[in-house]
């Protein structure tokens, strides 16, 4: 008899089976996933420079149209080879995928709805994990799974008559007339009155007024209408220190959190129990960590519930190594999903905590160059876990005490709870000029879509002039 036999209960075919990735040839399927993220590495850094200097609707349509493509492409790999190289092209697209979205709904949004459309983006990657537990449940040979997991997205090109370009992004660009359509359209949609052309109206009267808070945004409105401009990521970490200590201490948080996030998800399928379930169930914690995320990122701000999850996540990681090995899994599962609770609450506090700390027209880069690094620790994750040859202890403790420094250094962050999000470089750098590392966040009462103008920001600026809100008589506070 030629061949192997496999233990096929809970898979029919897998690429391991079909291809005989076994023995000299076990190490392939690692390969193969840290080439993806090898893809990944570069994609966030190509398609963060797009998003900033394209806009965010046009690198994500293009990132569609890649993804889409390449997965089903990648279904009829004939060998080992081109299954890998299309794979690695496809992790061009992950996790920009991913992050564009995310960036644009943060701009769209006000501050009051900001942390309610990171949480609603992550709770719908929860579902999608859940989601995915069910299908390789049914669909247990990968072909079949991998064409289950693609072939449904082509609808999302539908969503090019409904996702507008992000109105900050165009001001940042002084693109005001096409900034203009946009409000306006958003108004309309909303059943809200606002002034014929608002946001030249707006411009007009800060330049009338020459108000020295305004004289930041005012390098960004130049005289000639039509001028582009772009600013790099090298610009602020060499000019900028206090941008750049902020930008390195959340790129840090974020790769601590993506070392143990992904850890404990890796682990979920090792926890003595189905792999189905137990990656089910570390699906399903993610949800009512996002919802109490929600709540409390929004009452206590970003500091703290992120030091205070990095924290206890870290802890949890490392209580796993006093679990005897021979003693009810359940004991371990339950750990390891107290971990994978606070991690995965750390994580949606990351995407929303970047996102605002960095100017807009640096953040797709600044947000890219970040899961760049992240991607990294994604790479040398294996190592890590590599080292449980010496002491099964060890890689534990390794993602415990990175998840704990993780969480002391959000307390050298500024907090951004209800804050003006920061446009210019200049402004960015003025982010957390005053602040003590104790201090806590005024409470956030005020809610509003991407106008709320009375008491807090619009997508460009922190205070509605009184002459512009009588033409509106009185009707434009929450657009």
């Amino acid at each position: 008899m030629e061949g192997w036999i496999y233990d096929r209960s809970e898979f029919k075919d897998t690429l391991v089976t079909e291809l005989d990735l076994v023995c000299e040839k076990n190490w392939w399927p690692s390969t193969s996933t840290a080439l993806f993220y090898v893809g990944s590495l570069f994609g966030n850094i190509l398609f963060g420079h797009i998003a900033d200097k394209y806009g965010r609707r046009t690198s994500f349509f293009i990132l569609l149209f890649m993804e889409v493509t390449l997965a089903i492409a990648t279904s009829f790999s004939p060998n080992y080879v081109v299954f890998t190289v299309l794979r690695s092209i496809n992790g061009f697209t992950f996790p920009a995928l991913f992050q564009i979205p995310f960036i644009l709904s943060i701009e769209i949004m006000g501050p009051g709805y900001r942390t309610f459309a990171g949480m609603m983006i992550c709770l719908f990657f929860a579902v999608a994990l859940m989601i995915l537990a069910g299908l390789a449940y049914i669909f247990n040979s990968w072909f079949s799974l991998a064409l289950a997991t693609s072939t449904p997205f082509v609808l999302l090109f539908s969503y090019w008559f409904f996702v507008p370009e992000s109105p900050r992004w165009l001001l940042s660009y002084n693109r005001v007339e096409e900034a203009e359509v946009i409000i306006q359209s958003i108004a309309k949609w909303n059943k809200k009155e606002i002034p014929e052309n608002f946001v030249q109206i707006f411009i007009d009267e800060q330049k009338k007024k020459k108000r020295a808070s305004m004289l930041e945004e005012e390098d960004q409105i130049k005289e000639s209408p039509h001028k582009k401009h772009h600013v790099s990521m090298l610009t602020l970490l060499l000019r900028y220190p206090i941008a750049r200590r902020n930008f390195i201490l959340i790129t840090f948080n974020w790769l601590a959190n993506a070392l143990v996030y992904n850890g404990l998800s890796f682990y979920s399928a090792n926890l003595n129990v189905s792999s189905h379930l137990g990656f089910f169930i570390s699906s399903v914690v993610e949800i009512p960590s996002y919802l109490i995320g929600w709540y409390v990122m929004d009452k206590w701000g970003r500091r703290w519930i992120l030091f205070a999850t990095m924290m206890t996540g870290g802890i949890s990681c490392i209580c796993c190594i006093f679990v005897p090995i021979n003693s009810n899994p359940w004991i371990t599962v339950s750990l390891a999903m107290i971990g994978k609770f606070q991690i995965a609450a750390s994580f949606a506090v990351i995407y929303v905590y970047a996102g605002e700390l960095m100017p807009t027209v640096v953040r797709s880069e600044a947000m890219g160059i970040s899961s760049f690094v992240a991607g990294i620790g994604l790479l040398i994750f294996p190592y890590i876990n590599s080292l449980g040859d010496i002491s099964q202890f060890l890689p534990l403790v390794i993602m415990g005490t990175l998840s704990v420094m993780g969480g002391i250094t959000a307390l050298f962050l500024p907090e951004t709870l209800g804050k003006h999000l920061p446009n210019t470089l200049e402004e960015g750098e003025g982010f957390g000029n005053h602040f003590s590392m104790f201090s806590c966040p005024q409470k956030n009462s005020t809610r509003g879509s991407i106008l709320n103008l009375d008491e807090t920001e619009n997508i460009f600026l922190e205070e509605f002039p009184k002459e512009l809100k009588s033409q509106s008589n009185g009707k434009i506070d929450a657009v």
